[in-house]
């Protein structure tokens, strides 16, 4: 059940870039699988169609570091507070990065290069896709500050410290995995 209490505020989210990881055999977003193809934890990260209207043929987006996200959403709870009514923001750079751009960025920040193929296209992939974060800036005076290189190389700085840990969590999954059989 919903309780609406006259006061409400959404907040649209682009593609996160976060230190957390999810422990799934398949992420639900670009970085993990360019970060998990860094450290050799896959073998070559597909990339989906090279012919689409971008600069470089690969799909663009907008991608988001988590730090600028979680001051959006500091932001936006400030003015929840103020009674605001329902409002909608969308929390984003409002600039596109392709997937040529991220894999590149990412072998700077890393120091390795990241292997990749191109792949057939997914059905229901567009060109390019980024918000328009005009009224967060206006009305949260929030702008996401933090740009490709430094999402990288903080997404890089998390993935090669915490190797161990992930390599110790699987461990000990697949050893559970064979006292269940």
């Amino acid at each position: 059940m919903w309780y609406y209490s006259g006061t409400s505020t959404l907040l649209v989210l682009t593609n996160l870039v976060s230190s957390e990881k999810i422990l799934k055999d398949i992420p639900n977003n670009l970085m993990p699988f360019v970060s998990q193809t860094a450290i050799g934890k896959r073998e070559c990260l597909s990339v989906f169609g090279d012919d689409y209207d971008t600069h470089d043929g690969t799909g663009v987006r907008d991608y988001i570091h988590v730090v600028d996200l979680a001051e959006g959403h500091v932001r936006a709870i400030e003015k929840l507070r103020e009674g605001c009514g329902l409002r909608v923001y969308n929390l984003g750079t409002g600039k596109g990065y392709s997937v040529l751009d991220i894999v590149k960025a990412f072998s700077k920040a890393s120091g390795k290069e990241v292997p990749y193929k191109i792949t057939p296209r997914r059905a229901g992939d567009v060109a390019s896709c980024y918000s328009d974060p005009g009224l967060a800036k206006t009305e949260l005076n929030w702008t996401a500050e933090r740009g490709l290189d430094e999402m990288c190389s903080d997404a890089w700085n998390w993935q090669s410290k915490n190797l161990t840990v992930f390599l110790l969590l699987l461990r000990e999954i697949i050893a559970r995995s064979k006292m269940q059989n």
